[in-house]
């Protein structure tokens, strides 16, 4: 089985907006004592020292422009016109670690708004009614968050960084996507990680959430009991006739209850808390 004559008939190449494209034509002719022209066959016709473009070859003129399109039409039933069209891939691949190590991180910012419970106002005046007694829960105020959706390739030890700084906040100051955040103020969370086919490399996901305000949490400095004198143990809270308190009480540092009959905003203290460990977020890819 064999082809008589292979012509190429059209070479045509063009350069449009950066983006390179070839075409060719090639005539086909079979060998008739062959019988018909088996299925797919023009798709690998050779014949006089012309050899028709396989699937995705490279134009020889125009490196990396690649054969992705081939059609097969009958002239007669021996006869075939073969069309090969070559372009620029779209996207160029990236086929070897160092090439996609290198490409940047891809970052996509967003805002939304989420309920925070607060116990201080925006005139540092403690969250409670007209008596001077804090609420049990509440009230929430709506707060705009931004976080980056981070993704990146890494490597296993860039995973390892990753991974150890989940839950965790910023030690120090940080820069994302060229502006600069305040230290303990992002928390990183939700990491992803898929390993790249073929590759020794990962596609790493993950979240980072800015708050201006930082990551500590402050309760006010209430209850109805307080220390000892000898910090040992915990005892109610007794009114000016000696009976315990019907309502929370400010608390001092030491956590003894604070002196006066008539309570005022500036009575009461808060106590922060640090929900987050805080970590220097080496080998965190963030730009």
């Amino acid at each position: 089985m064999a082809w008589d004559k292979v012509t190429k008939t059209v070479d045509r190449i063009e350069l449009n907006n950066g983006k390179r494209t070839a075409h060719r034509e090639y005539v086909a002719v079979w060998h008739k004592a062959d019988g018909p022209i088996p299925a797919s066959a023009g798709l690998t016709a050779s014949a006089n020292g012309v050899t028709v473009d396989p699937y995705y070859s490279s134009y020889a003129a125009f490196p990396g422009c690649l054969a992705t399109r081939i059609t097969v039409d009958h002239l007669s039933p021996f006869d075939l016109k073969i069309v090969v069209d070559f372009s620029d891939p779209d996207v160029i691949p990236f086929d070897t670690n160092d090439n996609m190590l290198a490409l940047p991180a891809t970052i996509v910012e967003q805002n939304s708004s989420v309920n925070e419970e607060y116990t201080y106002d925006t005139v540092q005046r403690p969250v409670m009614n007209t008596a001077f007694e804090p609420f049990e829960r509440g009230p929430f105020r709506r707060k705009s968050q931004t976080t980056f959706q981070i993704q990146k390739y890494i490597t296993a030890g860039g995973r390892s960084s990753i991974r150890n700084a989940v839950n965790t906040i910023n030690r120090i100051a940080r820069v994302i996507d060229g502006s600069s955040f305040d230290k303990e103020t992002l928390l990183l969370t939700e990491p992803t990680f898929a390993k790249v086919s073929g590759q020794t490399i990962y596609q790493a996901n993950f979240l980072v959430i800015w708050n201006r305000d930082g990551w500590d949490d402050v309760a006010l400095n209430v209850g109805w009991q307080q220390l000892t004198t000898d910090g040992t143990n915990r005892e109610d809270i007794l009114d000016a006739k000696g009976k315990p308190i019907a309502k929370p009480w400010p608390l001092g540092g030491t956590g003894r209850a604070k002196k006066g009959a008539a309570l005022q905003p500036t009575d009461f203290e808060t106590i922060p808390f640090h929900p987050y460990e805080k970590s220097d977020w080496v080998g965190v890819p963030l730009i």
